[in-house]
């Protein structure tokens, strides 16, 4: 008994001075305010081996190595040496409140640990430059962006906003519009710029005008006095499906559900020239109707209507796809999105994938 008690008491001291390892004075560091031009700050780690052996530090791992970086002692620490790990911090890019974490690994005693390093700032950002703020540039004209996506847009969303637009050009710049999308109008948008002149083009898209389902897209045409480039171009892309947050529980409970028999469809190995052709089966096995409400393919394919847009709980129906592989050779991958009422999966994606020799040379 007595021996099985000694075996347990030096089990329990060689682990505690195992466990000693390195003691570090903090395990965080706080450079407070700094401004993004200060450029880099540096702060200290001390360290002491509290262990009877050495400690050998493999690695300090740092996620952001464009922010910071670490300076250490690679060599073995002989036990009560001390010494320090150096953080660099480069402020450059960065702003507002910032943490990282520094995983400094160690091999003690032949068991590796981790120690977490803390570095945390308040960075004030650089101004920037009207160049760096609008970042697009058409011909003489500046955007901060010319393309806006909306991807939660439902059959009512009406969304208003802004195209910020810079004058680069050497002299005053005039803007004019004709025809726009259905879904989109202009609220307000300057007559002219002056060299040098910031604007905002606001718009309204209507949802409901653009009587479409899943991937939307609307191009605005503004036209401008500019000698580069004078039409200039504005996107608003995004994606359109039920608005199923108004559903109610009751609703959401007797939802439809769409199902396939098979979502992808491998032809193998076909020859440039030849048209492949496939039926997918599509039914409802919810509990409400399912709407059917578009079916879009990538190019290259096609694919017709169903023989009913609308299935009842049980029904099923077909979408017959065509791939026309004309000009095409190598590994394929065509795709159809299928757009329905089912609040799990509004969108689903088809594919037609296989390898398409080319054809013979005559």
């Amino acid at each position: 008994m007595k021996y099985f008690s000694l075996i347990i008491w030096f089990t329990f001291i060689s682990s505690w001075v195992s466990a000693q390892g390195l003691s570090f004075d903090k395990t965080s560091h706080n450079f407070s305010a700094i401004n993004e031009t200060d450029g880099e700050v540096n702060c200290s780690f001390a360290y002491e081996n509290k262990s009877k052996s050495n400690v050998t530090i493999i690695d300090v791992a740092i996620a952001n190595r464009g922010a910071v970086r670490a300076n250490w002692n690679r060599n073995p620490i002989l036990p009560a040496e001390k010494g320090n790990i150096t953080v660099t911090l480069n402020p450059r890019n960065l702003s507002g409140a910032y943490s990282h974490s520094i995983d400094v690994k160690t091999n003690e005693n032949g068991v590796n640990k981790t120690y977490t390093l803390t570095v945390q700032a308040n960075i004030t950002p650089r101004v920037k430059t009207k160049e760096e703020i609008y970042g697009m540039m058409e011909g003489n004209l500046r955007y901060k962006t010319n393309s806006l996506r909306y991807p939660t847009m439902n059959p009512v969303s009406v969304i208003t906003d802004t195209f910020g637009i810079y004058n680069v050009y050497g002299d005053t710049m005039t803007f004019a519009y004709h025809l726009l999308p259905a879904a989109v109008q202009i609220l307000s948008m300057p007559a002219k710029l002056a060299p040098k002149e910031e604007g905002r083009i606001v718009f309204k898209y209507t949802a409901a005008a653009k009587n479409d389902w899943g991937n939307v897209w609307d191009k605005i045409t503004i036209t401008t006095n500019d000698t580069n480039r004078p039409a200039k171009s504005l996107y608003i892309t995004g994606e359109i499906y039920d608005d199923f947050d108004a559903w109610t529980p009751e609703q959401k409970a007797n939802a439809p559900k769409v199902s396939f028999d098979n979502m992808n469809y491998e032809f193998g190995t076909a020859s440039e020239g030849d048209e492949i052709s496939h039926n997918y089966s599509i039914s409802n096995t919810g509990k409400s109707t399912l709407h059917i409400r578009k079916l879009k393919s990538s190019c290259g394919c096609t694919v017709g209507n169903p023989e009913k847009n609308d299935l009842e709980p049980g029904e099923t129906t077909v979408i017959k796809a065509v791939f026309r592989t004309h000009g095409k050779t190598g590994k394929q991958i065509r795709t159809i999105d299928v757009i329905t009422n089912d609040p799990t999966q509004s969108k689903v994606v088809l594919k037609i994938t296989g390898f398409v020799n080319p054809k013979p040379k005559e």
